[in-house]
């Protein structure tokens, strides 16, 4: 995944991906995307995230990432977290990656309950998870300062036994 670095560096670093999402900084550099790829066999050594690449089918190119973090293995719980390529957007990349990613959750990692926290604002990640179908739970008023400005979170979840993501 070396070789994505240049990608993921044009691609986090548009302000509008940053502009909604928890993790993303902007100005996001290159040696950033470098340091973040060279510290994914970390995270997942640790079993506190894995990480997905999210490629275009036909190019193999890099269009998004999808993570599940904030693993607790006590309580059987994980965080959804996403991106998608501005470039990408509206194409279902995201809907298929995040399905793909929850599906993998339940099965392979035994969770029980897997979450997401989206910015109130944040519409198209609304419409990715609503399509899941993550349940709504209710807004976490001002629960994440972006940019110097607090801002009310929308907090989802789903239950190992409310999955119905067949396998499309």
């Amino acid at each position: 995944m070396a070789e994505d670095a240049d990608m993921l560096h044009t691609l986090a670093n548009d302000r509008e991906i940053a502009d909604t999402t928890q993790s993303v900084s902007h100005p996001y550099s290159l040696s950033a995307a470098k340091s973040w790829i060279v510290n994914l066999p970390r995270y997942f050594e640790m079993r506190s995230a894995v990480h997905f690449a999210i490629s275009a089918v036909e190019s193999r190119e890099l269009v998004g990432c999808v993570i599940l973090r904030e693993l607790d293995r006590v309580n059987a719980t994980g965080e959804l977290e996403f991106w998608i390529g501005k470039s990408m957007w509206g194409q279902g990349y995201g809907s298929e990656a995040t399905k793909a990613v929850v599906r993998f959750g339940f099965s392979e990692m035994s969770l029980h309950r897997i979450t997401a926290q989206i910015l109130a604002r944040d519409e198209r990640s609304a419409h990715v998870l609503k399509n899941l179908p993550m349940q709504f739970e209710g807004i976490l008023r001002q629960r994440l300062c972006k940019w110097g400005v607090f801002e009310d979170v929308r907090l989802y979840s789903i239950l190992s036994e409310e999955q119905n993501l067949g396998e499309e």
